[in-house]
């Protein structure tokens, strides 16, 4: 080969061969090193989005999970609450079929009852114009045991949904930790 090179550089005419074959052997490098390089870039490309597929299928079933699990809870919650409801409506019936009957409910009792709800002191509620604490207020015990009932039923219920709630995040966390 490199009498072949020398005899090629000895004329003009050689040289300008010797200089394209030397450039085709270069050009033919270049284009077999691309070659490697994109083969190398399609693995890269190809292992990455295995790598995003398996991901998301990853992130969509613990989605699907996380979801079944609310759904679930949501329809135990709505059955809890029908219970609560119904064991309120049965109380109310019941005081309904027996009422507790006329008679005084102060003004100091509504009052108590009152600033308990609002998160004040009684003292803070006015009585009505010429009224004292020991006035007969214009509600009866049957409407006090009514609206304490209905008070109680509520309150658990949002207990019943706050219980519930905790539950489901609880849940939520072990899902994440998996």
């Amino acid at each position: 080969m490199g009498s072949l090179i020398a005899s090629l550089a000895s004329s003009a005419g050689g040289l300008v061969a010797l200089l394209a074959v030397v450039a085709g052997l270069i050009g033919s490098g270049a284009y077999v090193e691309h070659r490697v390089d994109t083969a190398k870039l399609n693995a890269v490309e190809l292992s990455y989005a295995q790598a995003e597929a398996k991901a998301v299928a990853e992130s969509a079933a613990k989605q699907k999970e996380l979801d079944d699990n609310a759904l679930a809870a949501s329809n135990a919650e709505v059955v809890a609450q029908q219970g609560i409801a119904q064991a309120a409506t049965s109380q109310l019936d019941y005081l309904r079929a027996h009422p507790i009957g006329s008679g005084c409910v102060p003004y100091l009792l509504v009052r108590v009852l009152d600033a308990a709800i609002l998160g004040v002191s009684p003292a803070n509620l006015a009585l009505p114009a010429g009224k004292s604490d020991h006035s007969c207020s214009a509600f009866s015990y049957d409407d006090l045991a009514r609206t304490v009932t209905s008070n109680y039923a509520s309150a658990r219920a949002n207990a019943e949904q706050l219980n519930a709630l905790i539950a489901l995040v609880r849940k939520a966390q072990i899902v994440e930790k998996h």
